[in-house]
């Protein structure tokens, strides 16, 4: 997170960052690893749990909701993956690493 404080996040969360308090840091890579200050989460409940609740603010900030919890992340280049790609009636659909389905554009598919 940068020094600003984004207006749209929930105001006990910006409160607590106006008194100075530090976040601990919840990263998702660019893999879709989750680490936690670091150090890799390794529950498969808690890696689902996570992957199912990112979410953005309105203001651009990346968080996980867990109702009625609402905590700042950092995302290092997208907060949902596709999991699997299925063939369904001429179409592609990639199931997403937060439990959803989408279309997917063949042309917009590439390999790094």
């Amino acid at each position: 997170m940068t020094d600003e404080i984004d207006e749209t996040l929930p105001e006990v969360v910006k409160s607590f960052l106006r008194k100075g308090a530090k976040l601990q840091n919840i990263n998702l890579d660019i893999n879709g690893r989750w680490t936690h200050e670091g150090l890799d989460f390794e529950n498969p409940k808690i890696i689902r749990l996570f992957s199912a609740s990112v979410g953005r603010t309105e203001g651009g900030t990346w968080v996980l909701e867990i109702p009625p919890f609402t905590y700042p992340i950092t995302v290092e280049r997208t907060g949902f993956f596709v999991e699997r790609v299925r063939v369904e009636d001429y179409s592609l659909i990639g199931e997403l690493s937060d439990g959803t389905s989408e279309n997917i554009d063949i042309s917009t598919i590439y390999y790094e």
